[in-house]
């Protein structure tokens, strides 16, 4: 036991020692001179002053601070020695005459005492040593001492360990199980229960984006519902008025000319049907497909609306209105000619069902934009319609299926386009498409 003591005292010592020396050759070091020392010549002690032990090495004067060989609280004598074992510098715990000792033998004579020595290397050229040594009853504070440093620097790695450990768990774990919770909870049909985070980094901005996508799924979601719900109801509602009508020919309740009144109506219903599925089925298309170059053409928007202010000429359908056609002769898309064709008929058959005279097809042109306008002398839109007019099967007054608009406003926003809805200064509906002015727009 006592050997293993000696052994633990001794390495204390050297751990010491080995510090001192440290320090000495990184002050050399930054004094520029160590590659300089090719032998012992190169090297000189000069000798000490009141801050520091000075050594020329290479013709340079290098200042060793006092402070090196000062270890606070300790109570170890600490020598500088040359080559030769002499003593060139100490510095003591007890600073008197009586210990004052001109070489190596004679600081570590006293049998009472440990002692420790590490040697000075510069280049690979030996210079000299550093000898610590010590009483052995004062041994027992230096190992209290450095097992103090030992233990109070295991203490602060700990402290900084659960520190990031604490800072990761409340910045990382914690929010990460919010968000997987957040995911796990995740429901079209019900009311999010979301939890926020509020790290202020990606996590936070991830949280939103998932909340915002949720958010976007669920909107989806209740106007597939209410789609598929208004569907149901505008296709049974014709199909029951010819149920009705059918049943009540079969029955003999109608004769002469209610009978021919009934199967008219049965004949309009069906058409009304035929268009509803129709509709029903090309704007469902337009939720799965959007903008289809392959089949696209330069079309001009000009020749379109001619062609229909032509066919509306020979129409027995309100052919008195006016259609005034104020787009410019080669203003150019490329776009499918039956989307196009699909935009021009539906706005028309809208207006036509509320003016009065006139219904004008404009146009205005923006450095990145382009505006199309469809206006009519109507009465224009009442009780805030025009907030619910491209809503799919919202129907104004003589309304046919609810549709028109709403297939409008999907296929230009496949263009990246806008539109919107409102009254014009001088009476009537306005409905106004914005589209980028990019390649596919030529004028």
């Amino acid at each position: 036991m006592m050997n293993i003591l000696i052994t633990e005292k001794k390495d204390n010592l050297l751990d010491i020692a080995t510090f001192v020396v440290s320090n000495i050759n990184d002050t050399i070091e930054k004094a520029g001179v160590k590659s300089k020392v090719k032998s012992q010549n190169d090297v000189s002690f000069y000798g000490k002053t009141d801050k520091s032990y000075d050594i020329k090495i290479a013709e340079k004067v290098v200042k060793l601070p006092l402070s090196i060989f000062m270890l606070q609280n300790s109570k170890v004598d600490i020598y500088l020695l040359d080559t030769k074992g002499k003593i060139l510098f100490y510095y003591m715990d007890n600073d008197d005459s009586d210990n004052k000792f001109t070489s190596k033998n004679e600081a570590i004579f006293d049998k009472e005492k440990f002692y420790a020595q590490k040697n000075i290397y510069i280049n690979r050229v030996f210079i000299g040593s550093v000898l610590v040594t010590v009483r052995e009853n004062n041994l027992t504070d230096i190992n209290m001492q450095i097992y103090s440093m030992v233990y109070g620097s295991f203490l602060i790695i700990f402290m900084i360990t659960f520190a990031i450990v604490l800072i990761f768990k409340v910045n990382v774990l914690e929010p990460m199980a919010k968000i997987r919770e957040n995911i796990s909870n995740i429901s079209l049909d019900k009311d999010l229960n979301w939890k926020n985070i509020n790290t202020r980094d990606e996590l936070e901005d991830m949280n939103k984006e998932l909340y915002d996508i949720t958010t976007k799924m669920q909107s989806l979601s209740e106007a597939r519902n209410e789609f598929f719900q208004n569907t149901s109801h505008e296709l049974k509602t014709p199909l029951m008025s010819i149920r009705g009508y059918a049943e009540a020919i079969k029955d003999g309740v109608l004769y002469g000319k209610e009978q021919q009144e009934a199967l008219d109506i049965i004949i309009d219903e069906s058409d009304k049907l035929a268009s509803s599925i129709t509709s029903v089925l090309y704007i469902s298309s337009l939720d799965k497909h959007f903008r289809n170059l392959k089949n696209a053409e330069m079309t001009n928007i000009y020749d379109e609306v001619d062609e229909l202010k032509t066919r509306h000429t020979f129409s027995k359908i309100r052919n008195e209105i006016e259609i005034v056609n104020n787009i410019p002769k080669k203003l150019y898309i490329e776009v499918e000619p039956e989307k196009l064709n699909r935009i021009i008929s539906n706005l028309f058959s809208n207006a036509l069902r509320y003016a009065k005279s006139k219904i004008i097809f404009d146009f205005s042109a923006e450095y990145d934009k382009i505006r199309f306008f469809v206006i009519d002398d109507g009465k224009g839109f009442e009780n805030n319609e025009e907030e619910k007019v491209f809503d799919r099967f919202y129907k104004g007054d003589d309304g046919k299926n609810g549709l028109g608009l709403a297939i409008v406003s999907s296929i230009v926003k496949s263009f990246d386009g806008d539109i919107k809805a409102y009254n014009s200064e001088n009476g009537g509906a306005v409905i106004e498409i914005i589209v980028p002015r990019k390649a596919y727009i030529h004028y």
